[in-house]
């Protein structure tokens, strides 16, 4: 233990390169515990561990010739207006690039979401899970590919979270990035330094996480589970509603208004930044809402509907996927008839990815030409074709949007009970949201949620659980 404060005081400052959490109390909660035969209830003190981004920003782009290659980077994609392949040359932050003046301005990604340290499967499961505040920004690809391109900011105790309210939660959270968005930091590179300024550009994650954030409604049975519209539940499934130009979005008004009538628990804390409101928060999570949502649902009654019209069989399928080379993607595991007729395949949003991919080459010699099944799903893998381009032409969300009114009504029309859920009504918005914010599939969780390996390596090496944070 000794040796290990030395170290951190070593790096800390002589090389300053270690940057040191920061603990702060957030109050305390009642846990009750079994004492001598007695149950007790006890005051347990809740805190968050923060680290100072701006410390870190300033630290990492010290580095040799990290600002240089990001600038050259950033100024290359701005540039170019005819190809999209990153959120800067979309269409919301170019509009706000005119709100900056002359300062040199980044933007900002902020990430939530649970991990489970402990076994999943435990006993202990969930009593010391911890909520994980990433951030991100802008890098060159080689760069930005890279796991330590999201810098860890904030660690909370879930059961804390749940406990109070997001203003205490992020507090210190919101005091940061209000300073990066105002004050800024100085940036000492090569040939001289520079004045560096960073803007909330979304708040990313799940569903689940972001209206939890973002104070919207948590259940998605509620009347007025969108974040992005005021359409109610009861009418997702009006043909009419399968295209967004029908449909009545938020403003800022009228969430101001009207916000807590229509699926607003609280209003939004990160609204006090000078360049965010939460009705422009456009972030969308295609690796839950496609490849473990809608791919497993749809195709799931799609493969079902085949079996049961004899064009082949369970064993023919697995006999298919297991003979199938998949090259570097992840092979699908063997399909039961309970998860088809369940309609819920059992497996990773990676290995839905490489079904969805090869599944015209496993069974496609095996399906009558016109069929209006197959067709659904010609059409889905279509959808989820294009959330996962890396670069598109700027008008392709026309196309984007009628594929998906298309997708929607043939889906209705084949499958009427209750075919519609929250997930296939968010993908309404998908085509907006490439036309404002770039990329479909860097929006995603997929990156962001290979860094919680970091934690759980060091949770295993830790025998200690107590604030596991």
């Amino acid at each position: 233990m000794t040796t290990f404060f030395k170290v951190a005081a070593y790096f800390e400052k002589i090389t300053k390169t270690y940057i040191p959490p920061k603990q702060i109390l957030l109050g305390e909660r009642e846990e009750s515990k079994l004492v001598e035969g007695k149950m007790i209830v006890q005051k347990v003190k809740c805190t968050v561990e923060f680290i100072p981004i701006r410390r870190v920003l300033k630290t990492f782009f010290e580095l040799p010739q990290m600002y240089e290659k990001t600038m050259t980077y950033y100024n290359s994609l701005i540039k170019n207006e005819s190809i999209i392949s990153h959120f800067v040359q979309g269409a919301f932050w170019r509009e706000k690039l005119s709100t900056f003046g002359n300062r040199i301005t980044l933007p900002l990604f902020l990430y939530y979401d649970d991990y489970e340290p402990n076994n999943p499967l435990g006993s202990h499961a969930g009593t010391s899970k911890c909520g994980a505040i990433y951030v991100s920004t802008i890098l060159p690809p080689e760069i930005e590919s890279k796991l330590y391109s999201v810098f860890l900011f904030v660690l909370v105790n879930t059961l804390d979270y749940k406990v109070f309210k997001n203003e205490i939660i992020f507090h210190e959270v919101l005091k940061e990035l209000a300073f990066l968005e105002n004050e800024g930091i100085t940036i000492e590179h090569s040939t001289g330094s520079t004045h560096l300024y960073f803007s909330l550009a979304l708040v990313l994650g799940d569903n689940l996480d972001i209206h939890s954030v973002l104070g919207f409604v948590e259940g998605f049975n509620a009347h007025f589970y969108c974040r992005f519209c005021l359409t109610e539940k009861k009418f997702v499934n009006d043909e009419n509603n399968f295209n967004e130009m029908n449909i009545h979005l938020w403003t800022k008004d009228e969430y101001e208004k009207f916000g807590l009538q229509y699926g607003v628990c609280e209003k939004c804390v990160f609204n006090i930044l000078r360049g965010f409101h939460v009705t422009e928060n456009l972030s969308v999570d295609a690796m839950h809402d496609l490849l473990e949502g809608i791919c497993q649902y749809d195709l799931s009654k799609i493969l079902n509907h085949f079996i049961v019209s004899g064009f082949f069989s369970v064993e023919q399928l697995n006999d298919g996927i297991s003979g199938m080379q998949f090259k570097c993607m992840n092979k699908p595991p063997e399909i039961s008839k309970q998860h088809l007729e369940r309609n819920k395949l059992k497996m990773s949003s990676a290995e839905m990815l490489s079904l969805m991919t090869y599944l015209g080459l496993i069974v496609g010699d095996l399906i009558p030409q016109d069929n209006d099944y197959w067709r659904l799903y010609i059409l889905l893998k279509r959808i989820l074709d294009i959330v996962r381009l890396k670069h598109y032409h700027p008008d392709i969300y026309h196309y984007f949007g009628v594929l998906i009114e298309e997708y929607l009504m043939l889906l209705n029309k084949l499958f009427p009970d209750n075919s519609i859920k929250p997930k296939h009504h968010f993908l309404v918005h998908y085509p907006r949201i490439m036309y404002l914010m770039g990329p479909l599939w860097k929006l995603s969780s997929m990156k962001y949620e290979r860094k919680h390996q970091s934690g759980k390596a060091v949770s295993r090496v830790a025998r200690c659980r107590i604030n596991v944070c």
